[in-house]
């Protein structure tokens, strides 16, 4: 379990990912404040934004989170079935989880428990754009693996 922990949690540093859907040209914007700069793909998908949303308590209270809240599925466990869900969420301008996706499904008992894990997630600290907050979106896989 613990290694299916800090699968996730290293996974998950590196799989943010920052998009709402529309298709149209990108445009660049530098930061005035923070020199940063980001890209607006159309009107309102944003690729790097100013503020990222926050779990509450931090990245470490979120990977305190999914250790103490995953389940695996008791029969998938006994059918020996390992591998990778991955699953798309996004935190909406108020903080909450909302559109829950399965990208990549394992099998679909375990596709449930990833989705219940995400959809328990508490209200999160939004994404901010220029001071107004934004929707952000993530990708997280979550492994699962029997061996600890």
């Amino acid at each position: 379990m613990r290694k299916l922990f800090l699968l996730i949690a290293w996974i998950f540093s590196f799989s943010i990912s920052f998009a709402q859907t529309k298709d149209t040209p990108h445009q660049k914007f530098t930061n005035p404040l923070t020199g940063f700069e980001y890209t607006i793909i159309g009107k309102d998908t944003t690729v790097i934004i100013d503020i990222m949303p926050q779990f509450p308590g931090g990245q470490e209270q979120l990977f305190a989170f999914l250790r103490e809240n995953i389940k695996y599925p008791k029969k998938a466990r006994r059918d020996g079935i390992q591998g990778k869900v991955l699953i798309k969420f996004t935190i909406d301008t108020a903080g909450y989880v909302r559109d829950i996706i399965i990208l990549q499904s394992l099998r679909e008992d375990i596709d449930n428990a990833a989705t219940k894990l995400i959809s328990q997630m508490p209200r999160w600290t939004p994404g901010y754009q220029k001071g107004k907050a934004i929707p952000v979106q993530y990708n997280l896989p979550l492994n699962y693996s029997l061996t600890d």
